[in-house]
């Protein structure tokens, strides 16, 4: 931690939506350094109606000091995020994209940047700006798309920002091996930590009645190629499993709510029942056996 009267910055690189599981660790522990009387900012891309998220007012509320990168488009890409060169050239003298962020560590001189990721790639440049300032800074990445396993040129540009941060972080022990082989590096500082969940720890709900049928529940994002859903509807799909007493329960929503129904129609399956968004989390456990989340890249569930 920071010394006191010094501040703390958070870079986040979301892009594709107003808020995620990505966005769960940084912003719970950057309002709560807030609240202790830490000087704290949280630097975000400006996309997907995030503004006016309801998380983004519980942050300024403890505390955080909010700020906003300019506002995206689908060009422009640099070291993993995206920026509207022609804002930034009419709000800044210079043309380079990285200027806003060098001229904002330039104005609050933190003691301490942390850059949070969906992935586990990072923005090289602004890594740099912390090292040329001489700010240390730490990783958190929250996945790996092994899919998208980089070439010389960006994992020697991976290496160069994972081998300076003063701390790497990782939510699994795949994620955290899969980038030790991108990057060539030993990764004996890579550390493993744990996302916080949705659940109160003290929950303890009583084993559900049980009647012959195991329930398995799916809860997150209903998206394929992401979350897999269609791992487990294939697997279900399977003389094995046909001849198995169970269930599965979707619970959550997504882009492919539709999709996953049709693939489960055009399978045959007649066990599998998508509930949409449940707000009470606990209440799932006291109807389901088994959590299975076939994820293809993903650390732990929240």
């Amino acid at each position: 931690m920071a010394t006191p009267g010094s501040s703390i910055v958070f870079v986040s690189s979301l892009m594709g939506a107003a808020w995620g599981g990505s966005e769960e660790l940084w912003s719970r522990t950057a309002a709560n350094l807030a609240r202790l009387g830490q000087k704290v900012y949280a630097e975000l891309p400006n996309v997907a109606n995030r503004p006016a998220h309801p998380r983004i007012a519980e942050l300024r509320k403890a505390g955080v000091h909010v700020q906003w990168w300019p506002t995206p488009t689908v060009r422009g890409l640099v070291a993993g995020m995206i920026y509207d060169r022609a804002a930034i050239r009419a709000k800044l003298p210079s043309r380079d994209p990285d200027a806003w962020f060098k001229a904002r560590l330039e104005k609050v001189r933190p003691s301490f940047v942390v850059f949070s990721s969906g992935n586990n790639d990072f923005p090289a440049g602004l890594t740099r700006h912390c090292r040329a300032l001489n700010i240390p800074y730490a990783l958190v990445a929250h996945a790996v798309y092994e899919y998208n396993w980089p070439g010389d040129e960006r994992a020697a540009e991976m290496r160069e920002y994972y081998e300076h941060a003063a701390a790497k972080y990782f939510v699994s022990r795949e994620n955290r091996e899969a980038t030790r082989l991108m990057t060539g590096l030993e990764g004996k500082d890579f550390e493993v930590i744990r996302s916080p969940i949705n659940v109160s720890r003290e929950v303890n709900p009583p084993w559900p009645a049980d009647d012959g049928v195991f329930r398995l529940a799916f809860v997150g994002r209903i998206e394929p190629g992401t979350k897999g859903c269609d791992l487990i509807l294939r697997a279900l799909a399977t003389k094995a499993w046909k001849e198995r007493p169970v269930e599965l329960h979707f619970y959550g929503k997504g882009p492919a709510e539709k999709g996953a129904q049709r693939m489960a129609e055009m399978l045959g399956l007649k066990n599998c029942f998508f509930h949409g968004h449940v707000e009470e989390v606990a209440k799932i456990w006291r109807q389901n056996h088994l959590l299975v989340l076939p994820s293809r890249y993903e650390g732990l569930p929240l």
